[in-house]
């Protein structure tokens, strides 16, 4: 059970970070910190 709650919390913090890197990238505003996060929904918005 207390893997499932690591794991939960494992995927809200990375969805966070996912959804703040595409509103950096609409907003045109350069955050190194999110480069990562934003080349990854750069790729799936290819795919």
């Amino acid at each position: 059970m207390g893997m499932l709650v690591v794991g939960a919390c494992y995927a809200a913090v990375i969805g966070v970070l996912l959804l703040l890197a595409a509103r950096v990238r609409r907003r045109g505003i350069s955050a190194p910190i999110l480069d990562v996060f934003d080349q990854c929904t750069a790729r799936r918005g290819r795919a």
